[in-house]
């Protein structure tokens, strides 16, 4: 009863996106529906959980974007989609698009990257699979690169919460790597 997904517009330009719809019926007999999803760069992504110990404490890596959809800045973790030469099957491409991600917006190295599990985005319409990287990072300054990020900043892991509930963490993708971090334990291993 399922057919595939047609595209109804591909961008032309700039990053990768194709809106995509299908046509069927949820059992026979039952009226026909017309359900549609977004697929933007490679369709696989990555955020970063880059970690450090300053004085004994843990911190985590923000850092500050504008983002022209929601006409906002953000406080966030480094993220991005995958470059096509990154997917591969298994948790590579989740790795490698991670800690290119970091280095691409912070300047940033990373030791020891842990994948801690994927989410996907948006279940009714933007279907991406993304991965969310745990690493520790190296000392290099703090530079952001890639020209997206205007700042960063060394948030400790106690304040968090706080950040979350007071709205300064608002974006779905760190919500959901917070979220996974969380579960599998926020202590350095």
């Amino acid at each position: 009863m399922t057919e595939d997904y047609t595209s109804v517009y591909t961008a032309q330009t700039g990053l990768h996106v194709d809106l995509q719809m299908r046509e069927e019926s949820p059992r026979e007999g039952a009226t026909r529906k017309q359900w549609f999803r977004l697929i933007t760069g490679t369709g696989r992504g990555a955020v970063v959980i880059a970690t450090r110990r300053d004085g004994g404490k843990e911190q985590i890596l923000l850092v500050r974007s504008f983002r022209p959809a929601a006409e906002q800045w953000f406080w966030e973790l480094p993220r991005g989609w995958a470059e096509p030469e990154e997917v591969h099957e298994g948790i590579n491409t989740y790795v490698e698009a991670a800690l290119r991600e970091l280095f691409e917006e912070t300047g940033k190295s990373a030791r020891e990257p842990v994948l801690l599990g994927e989410y996907v985005t948006d279940t009714a319409v933007y279907p991406q699979c993304v991965g969310v990287v745990r690493c520790a990072t190296t000392n290099a300054p703090d530079s952001p690169a890639d020209g997206e990020v205007a700042a960063v900043r060394w948030t400790a892991v106690g304040d968090i919460h706080g950040l979350i509930r007071s709205g300064e963490i608002r974006d779905a993708h760190s919500l959901a790597a917070f979220a996974l971090w969380a579960a599998y334990g926020s202590e350095s291993k």
